[in-house]
C-alpha cells in the first residue's frame, strides 16, 4: 500500500513524535477552542469551526483549574446575586465500555454540582475534558478518532455534548529499543515482560511506562548507571500502525564495590553490613539494594534509611555503595490495655531498650498486671545471630496466675531460637524450666517441668495484621517431664489454622473462619500441673463463655480442664466506613476429659462485634451469648482489646 502519510501524534504529554511525510514537515495540530478535534489523516481538510462562545486560550497541561470569571460578566454591586451556569453532560461513543472510561475521566462529571460562575469558566472545563480524553483515546491505541464538542448557551441548563469517534484501533508494528553497544552481556531485550506486544493494541500507557521498567531490568543485570535517552514515535495511517523507537544508554556493565556507613553513632558498622549483605565483588543487581534497604529499616533502629552509590565505578569496574541512616532513639516504653466480663481488666507495660550492645540486641522488661494473671518477664534477644534473619533469645519469668480451677506461682528461665524457612513458613525450638506450686480443691503440690516446645508457623495471608484474604496455619508439639515427687512424662500436640476470603473484592466484607485442635499423649489428667490441662472459654476461645468454663466441671462448676480441645469461630467483618465496621459472628467447641474429643458436648455462642479502625489496627468490641447456656452461664459476655479476634 502506498504511503499516505507519517504523522506523529503525542504520545501523552511525554512521547517525541517525529514526522515519516516525504517533505519532513512537522504535521502536528493544536486544539484550538471551539473547534472539532480530528487526529489528522493525509492532506486533511481544516475541520468545521464551531464556535460557541469566545474562548480564551486553553490553560497548560497539568495547571489545576481556577475559576476566573469574566470581569464583565461580573455584577458591579458586589452584593447583588452571583450568575452560575449551571450545565448538564452528554457523552455519545459506540463503545459503552469506552464511554464509561470517558465519563470517569471528565471533569466536567466531577464538577458538576459545582457549577462556575463564568461562561469562559465553563468553557475551561469543556477544553480540559477534550484533553482529557485526547490522551484516554490514544492510550488505548486510537489515533484517528474525532471529538467533537458543542456548548448550548441557550438552554438552561447549559447543553454540552460530546461526539466521540473513536475509529479504528491502531495496532503496534514495531518496538525497537536501540543501546549503545546492542552486543554487550546481560542487556533486556523481552518485549512481553513489558505487556508491549507487536501486533497488539498500540497502547500508549505501556509504551511510556517501558522505559523505566527497562531502567529498572538493567540495573538488576549490572547496569545501575543506565540512561533513558529520545523516544521517537510515528503513526502510519495508511496501515494504521504505530512505531517506537527508544535510545537507552545502558553505560558499563559493574559489580558491587566497598560498602560504607555514615550516620549511624550507636550500631557497630560490622553489625550493619553484615545485615545489608551487599558482597564486594558481587554483579550489582538493584532488586540486592532494595532488599539490604528493608532488612535494615525492619531491625526497628532506624527512621530513615537511604542507599546511594557512585557516578562511575573504579578501575577494576566496582561501584562503591554508601549507607546513610537515621538512628532511632534506644529506648520506648508500651502500653497495652483490655477488658472483658470474663477474665477482667488486663494491662502490659513495656520497656524496651534497642541495640544495647551496638548490635540490635533488644532488653525487654514486661509487666502484666491483670485478674487472672500477673508476670514479670524480662528477655535479652539477638536477631540476625549467626546468620540473617535468625533469632535467639534468653528470659526469666516470674509469674502467678489465679483462675477458678487453681491458683500457681510460678519461676521459669527459658533459651530459644527462631528462624523462616522460605518466603511463608518460621520455626522456632525453645528449652523451658519452670518451677510450679500449684492449689486446686485446697491441695498444694510442687513441681519441675522441663518442656521443649517446637513450633511451625505458615502465614500465607496478605496482612499480619489485619488480613482479608489468604490462610494461616500452625503446629505445635511440646514434649515434657514433670518431676519432683514422681515422674511422669507427657507429649502436647496442637493445630489451628485461619482462612480469610474478600467477598467484595475491595476489602469492604472479609468471611473469616478458625479451628483449632488439641491433644495431651501421657498420664491420667490429675497427674498433669492444672496450668498445663487444655480448656476453652473466653474471648481467645469460645466468646459468650466465662474464661476456662466450657468443659468438664467438678461438683462446685469450677473447670477441671482436659486432654483434648476443639474450637472453632466464624466472622464476617464488614467495613461500613474507613473508621467503622461491624462484625456477627459464631463460637463453638469444648474441652475433654480423655485424649479423643466426645463430639456430643459441645458448646455454641453468638456476637456481634464494633470495630474502630486505627493506623495500628481495629479497637474491638465484642457482645456475645450463648447459644446452648448452661444453669451457671451469664446472660451474656463482652470484650474490648486491640486487633481482630484471630
Amino acid at each position: 500500500m502506498r504511503l499516505i502519510s507519517h504523522l506523529a501524534i503525542g504520545l501523552w504529554a511525554s512521547l517525541l513524535v517525529t514526522s515519516a511525510a516525504a517533505n519532513g514537515l512537522d504535521a502536528r495540530r493544536t486544539l484550538e477552542p471551539g473547534r472539532v478535534f480530528q487526529a489528522p489523516m493525509a492532506a486533511p481538510a481544516p475541520p468545521p469551526r464551531l464556535l460557541l462562545a469566545e474562548q480564551p486560550e486553553p490553560e497548560p497541561k497539568g495547571t489545576p483549574e481556577v475559576e476566573r470569571g469574566d470581569p464583565s460578566d461580573k455584577p458591579a454591586n458586589t452584593q447583588a446575586p452571583t450568575k452560575v451556569y449551571a450545565y448538564e453532560v452528554f457523552y455519545n461513543a459506540p463503545k459503552k465500555k469506552l464511554e464509561k472510561k470517558l465519563v470517569d475521566l471528565s471533569i466536567l462529571q466531577r464538577k458538576v454540582a459545582e457549577p462556575p460562575l463564568s461562561r469562559a469558566a465553563l468553557i475551561r472545563r469543556v477544553e480540559s475534558d477534550v484533553a482529557l480524553f485526547q490522551k484516554a483515546l490514544q492510550s488505548d491505541g486510537y489515533y484517528a478518532f474525532t471529538v467533537e464538542q458543542k456548548i448550548d448557551f441557550a438552554n438552561a441548563p447549559v447543553a454540552i455534548t460530546f461526539d466521540i469517534t473513536p475509529g479504528p484501533r491502531y495496532t503496534l508494528g514495531q518496538y525497537r529499543i536501540d543501546y549503545d553497544n546492542p552486543d554487550a552481556p546481560g542487556l533486556f531485550k523481552d518485549l512481553s515482560l513489558l505487556g508491549i506486544v507487536v501486533g497488539g493494541p498500540a497502547a500508549s500507557e505501556k509504551i511510556v511506562e517501558a522505559g523505566p521498567v527497562i531502567l529498572r531490568k538493567l540495573g538488576e543485570s549490572g547496569y545501575p548507571l543506565a540512561k533513558q535517552g529520545k523516544r521517537r514515535a510515528v503513526v502510519n495511517h495508511d496501515e494504521q500502525t504505530l512505531t517506537v523507537v527508544l535510545d537507552i544508554h545502558e553505560g558499563p556493565r559493574v559489580n558491587i564495590g566497598q560498602t560504607f556507613i555514615a550516620g549511624v553513632d550507636r550500631t557497630k558498622e560490622k553489625y550493619l553490613k553484615r545485615v545489608a549483605n551487599l558482597d564486594q565483588g558481587d554483579l550489582f543487581d538493584i532488586s540486592k539494594i532494595d532488599a539490604a534497604r528493608r532488612r535494615l529499616y525492619q531491625t526497628g533502629l532506624f527512621n530513615g534509611i537511604q542507599i546511594n552509590w557512585d557516578d562511575a565505578p573504579d578501575e577494576s569496574g566496582e561501584l562503591d555503595i554508601t549507607v546513610v541512616a537515621k538512628e532511632r532513639k534506644p529506648r520506648t516504653i508500651s502500653l497495652g490495655l483490655n477488658y472483658s466480663t470474663t477474665e477482667g481488666a488486663g494491662t502490659d507495660i513495656a520497656w524496651i531498650h534497642r541495640n544495647i550492645f551496638g548490635a540490635d540486641e533488644d532488653l525487654s522488661v514486661t509487666l502484666k498486671a491483670a485478674e487472672v494473671e500477673q508476670s514479670l518477664r524480662t528477655e535479652l534477644a539477638a536477631p540476625n545471630w549467626k546468620r540473617l534473619d535468625q533469632r535467639v533469645h534468653v528470659a526469666g519469668e516470674i509469674a502467678r496466675e489465679v483462675t477458678d480451677t487453681y491458683e500457681e506461682q510460678k519461676i521459669s528461665a527459658e533459651s530459644g531460637v527462631s528462624r523462616p524457612f522460605g518466603k511463608r513458613w518460621k520455626g522456632s525450638a525453645t528449652g523451658v524450666l519452670e518451677v510450679l506450686e500449684t492449689t486446686e480443691n485446697a491441695i498444694t503440690t510442687q513441681n519441675v517441668v522441663a518442656a521443649f516446645p517446637l513450633i511451625a508457623l505458615y502465614d500465607g495471608s496478605n496482612d499480619p495484621f489485619d488480613p482479608s484474604k489468604g490462610y494461616k496455619l500452625e503446629f505445635k508439639l511440646e514434649p515434657a517431664a514433670i518431676t519432683l515427687d514422681n515422674t511422669d512424662f507427657l507429649a502436647t500436640f496442637s493445630m489451628g489454622g485461619s482462612v480469610y476470603h474478600d467477598l467484595l473484592g475491595d476489602k469492604t466484607l472479609i468471611a473469616a473462619a478458625r479451628s483449632r485442635a488439641a491433644f495431651i499423649l501421657g498420664p491420667a489428667r490429675d497427674r498433669i500441673p492444672a496450668s498445663r490441662r487444655l480448656y476453652a472459654g473466653g474471648g481467645g476461645s469460645i466468646r459468650g463463655f466465662e474464661f476456662q468454663s466450657v468443659g468438664p466441671l467438678d461438683a462446685g462448676n469450677d473447670p477441671e480442664g482436659g486432654r483434648s480441645s476443639l474450637e472453632f469461630g466464624v466472622e464476617m467483618r464488614w467495613r461500613i466506613t474507613d473508621d467503622i465496621g461491624i462484625v456477627p459472628f459464631i463460637d463453638g467447641g469444648s474441652a475433654f476429659e480423655d485424649p479423643s474429643p466426645d463430639f456430643t458436648d459441645f458448646h455454641f455462642a453468638a456476637g456481634l462485634g464494633l470495630r474502630y479502625y486505627t493506623p495500628i489496627g481495629p479497637l474491638r468490641l465484642d457482645v456475645a451469648a450463648p447459644l446452648n447456656p448452661r444453669e451457671q452461664d451469664n446472660l451474656f459476655e463482652f470484650y474490648i482489646s486491640i486487633g481482630q479476634a484471630f
